[in-house]
């Protein structure tokens, strides 16, 4: 029986040489994903931003918008509904796979843990909303009618261009989705692709895949780039309907 030592020094590994291209084929799945989804979005009217006073001195003073730290938003399940769901998707799929795309998943659903999150991932949202007049925001946000709706000019948002950046560099806008049916179709596209380029490399490299030393550090990997982009993307813009669905919350996302 193998270690938790042990098999954690063959994840540590290098990747062989000739796994490199799948990961490198993921990741221009993933790039061409992210800029498709970006590029459906399109921010036609005023979005606005719920706030308080003292805020709506800072952000003009300092002619910018703070983005809040995903561990300090008002949703005390912030991110853990979207991993809940992402998780569903890779039990799912691991009924129907084969034996090596099911260990792939739970690979996956191990590392997909908001726990291994923290301190590791720097997530940083803004939220925005369409609806300029909103009781349960004015409530929430507003200083309990106290405050303001600050509305944006849709070029504001028009700036923001994935266009030749990296994952790590990538802001994206987006509208949070509230529809669990919806939440699990986002996810299921993104993991489907990275388990259809799992098999394809352990059928084209039996031998290579055969090894531990070579599987585990390639599985490990590939499972790390699915889960960076786009399932925390996913997750950091999926909410339980009730009681958020009311908002229609638009986010801008930095990493």
């Amino acid at each position: 029986m193998t270690s938790t030592s042990e098999i954690q020094a063959l994840i540590d590994r290098p990747i062989p040489t000739e796994l490199q291209p799948a990961i490198d084929e993921y990741c221009r799945w993933e790039r061409a994903h992210v800029e498709t989804e970006q590029s459906r979005v399109q921010v036609s009217v005023p979005l606005y931003h719920y706030t308080g006073l003292n805020a709506l001195r800072g952000i003009i003073g300092s002619q910018s918008v703070w983005c809040t730290d995903y561990r300090h938003m008002n949703d005390p399940n912030e991110l853990s509904h979207g991993a809940e769901v992402a998780k569903e998707v890779l039990a799912h799929l691991a009924i129907q796979a084969d034996r090596r795309v099911r260990l792939f998943c739970e690979c996956v659903d191990g590392i997909l843990d908001i726990r291994n999150f923290d301190g590791n991932l720097a997530f940083y949202t803004a939220s925005f909303t369409a609806q300029r007049d909103d009781p349960g925001q004015w409530k929430r946000y507003g200083g309990k009618g106290q405050g303001v709706a600050i509305g944006f000019s849709p070029s504001m948002f028009g700036l923001v261009d994935a266009t030749g950046l990296q994952p790590h560099e990538i802001s994206f806008v987006g509208p949070v989705l509230y529809d669990r049916a919806a939440i699990f179709a986002r996810h299921d596209a993104a993991i489907r692709a990275a388990a259809t380029i799992f098999k394809a490399a352990a059928d084209r490299h039996p031998d290579i895949m055969a090894d531990k030393a070579n599987g585990l550090p390639f599985m490990d990997r590939l499972a790390k780039e699915l889960i960076a982009s786009p399932l925390i993307w996913n997750c950091i813009t999926s909410k339980e309907h009730a009681p958020w669905a009311s908002e229609r919350e638009i986010r801008l996302n930095l990493r």
